[in-house]
């Protein structure tokens, strides 16, 4: 694999988040794993700046997400939950604004932050999170804004918002009531209930659980099997079922609809339903 273009990952640019790009495949490792992976204000900037990336970048046709070492992410770094982080590149540095306009001024950075899993959820490719140890906090938001998930036997989830004072972020409060159900949603974050993988699995947060020797090697095949489908049909799926998450059903009827003659008109529909009509190899070309 090679870097992706535009996203270097020199150890003098940016060690705690890696990006290697090959065969249509963007993956992106958390790599900081003397901290599980702790998500600090530059390596929430450089993500979202590399899913931004990803999701124009036609070349991108799945993405994976992973941690380095022996947990996905533990959350947020909390030595860096202040309003003036000296390590947050745009953090409010001056103490002389009132009280409510440098909290506005650091929900509207966190929200940046933020972006990252609604570009995970939403962006038109297939997102893959490839999860051991701690799943925490963010990282469980992360992993829960990802299209599949699957995990080893190691991986165990936790809101651990309320263990530090805090409510929450990064999207958990919308993808878990969605994944888990409202009654575990509220559960994890209450009583702090975490999941083992197995109970994930149960409750459908997690697709599915792999040896952890196989992790890797399954995520790998995952995300290749979805380089090799249709990229504008992915678009278009994806951009149903996020539509299907608040849209009435008439709505989302005629989405489905437009969408489906959308694709129907690409090349890539038309030389795949004359492979299966006449049992031909079929490659899609994103066309």
């Amino acid at each position: 694999m090679t870097a992706a273009p535009g996203l270097p990952i020199s150890e003098e640019t940016m060690p705690h988040v890696l990006v290697q790009m090959g065969r249509g495949i963007m993956s992106i490792t958390l790599n900081r794993p003397e901290k599980l992976n702790a998500l600090t204000p530059p390596m929430s900037y450089r993500l979202r700046n590399i899913l931004k990336a990803a999701a124009r970048d036609p070349q991108v046709r799945c993405v994976t997400i992973t941690g380095a070492g022996r947990a996905f992410c533990a959350g947020g770094d909390v030595s860096h939950f202040s309003v003036n982080d000296p390590d947050d590149p745009v953090a409010l540095r001056s103490g002389s604004h009132p009280a409510w306009a440098e909290a506005d001024y650091t929900a509207d950075r966190l929200r940046e932050r933020a972006e990252t899993a609604f570009l995970l959820h939403c962006m038109p490719k297939p997102t893959v999170a490839i999860l051991r140890g701690a799943v925490m906090g963010a990282g469980l938001s992360l992993a829960a804004a990802c299209d599949l998930r699957i995990a080893d036997p190691t991986a165990t989830f936790g809101t651990a918002f309320a263990k530090v004072g805090l409510s929450g972020d990064y999207g958990a409060s919308y993808f878990l009531p969605r994944l888990v159900g409202p009654a575990m949603a509220r559960e994890m974050y209450f009583l702090n209930r975490r999941l083992d993988a197995e109970q994930a699995e149960r409750q459908g947060l997690i697709n599915r659980i792999v040896p952890g020797d196989e992790l890797e090697t399954t995520g790998a095949q995952i995300a290749a099997e979805l380089a090799a489908g249709p990229p504008v049909a992915w678009r278009y799926i994806k951009q149903n079922l996020v539509a299907g998450e608040t849209e009435q059903l008439s709505d989302l009827l005629d989405e489905e609809s437009r969408n489906m003659i959308r694709t129907m008109r690409t090349s890539d529909a038309q030389g795949a339903i004359d492979g299966f009509l006449n049992r031909k190899p079929v490659a899609f070309a994103g066309l």
